[in-house]
């Protein structure tokens, strides 16, 4: 069992490490709404993981397979980038807090029936 785990560990370092720094991201951002007295709710956590994800993946593609830089600092670059990720934030929150809506919208229509 410790084997298979840490082969499973091995084998997927690379993709643990690109969500452990979008998720160093979202901390990022988390603190930085916080200081700005933002309220942080459900879609607030979507949006901002779905941004930042996005972000660093992009950045990861240009900077690691295009540039073939350091793994390190092409995880640094995604982390900061993915912090940094305010441009889109809001209108991607207004998506998924309409989604949630018409998700909503959509069970309440077949429990009726």
């Amino acid at each position: 069992m410790k084997h298979q785990l840490m082969n499973f560990l091995k084998a997927n370092s690379e993709i643990i490490a690109f969500m452990l720094v979008v998720l160093a991201g979202v901390g990022v951002k988390t603190w930085k709404a916080m200081q700005e007295n933002t309220k942080l709710s459900f879609k607030w956590f979507i949006a901002e993981g779905f941004m930042s994800a996005l972000v660093a993946f992009t950045a990861y593609m240009f900077f690691d397979k295009m540039l073939n830089l350091d793994k390190i600092l092409v995880y640094i670059i995604c982390a900061w980038l993915g912090s940094a990720s305010t441009v889109f934030h809001k209108k991607v929150e207004e998506l998924v807090g309409k989604f949630f809506e018409a998700l909503g919208s959509w069970i309440t229509k077949k429990i009726e029936k």
